[in-house]
């Protein structure tokens, strides 16, 4: 595999990795991962708490540093290059 970088990226992984089948219960339904659920979760909280840190940790259960790793890994998955560079 060649990486167009140093850095390796999203694009120099192999569409397999890239794009993995999404699992789906009989009904068509797509199942997702528990991680997900938690990131998608997360964000929806502090959107609903006008973005307030404290009170979304607060109300999710968690510390203040799980919302911010919830919060990078999906700054990771959006922006790969300057999450590498960060």
């Amino acid at each position: 595999m060649m990486a167009q970088s140093a850095i390796i990226d999203i694009r120099d992984l192999p569409e397999s990795i890239r794009n993995p089948q999404t699992a789906t219960a009989e009904d068509g339904e797509a199942i997702l991962p528990l991680t997900e659920i938690e990131r998608r979760h997360a964000k929806v909280t502090l959107k609903r708490l006008r973005g307030n840190k404290v009170k979304a940790a607060e109300a999710l259960g968690i510390s203040r540093a799980t919302l911010y790793r919830l919060l990078d890994a999906d700054e990771e998955e959006e922006n790969p290059r300057e999450a590498a560079a960060g």
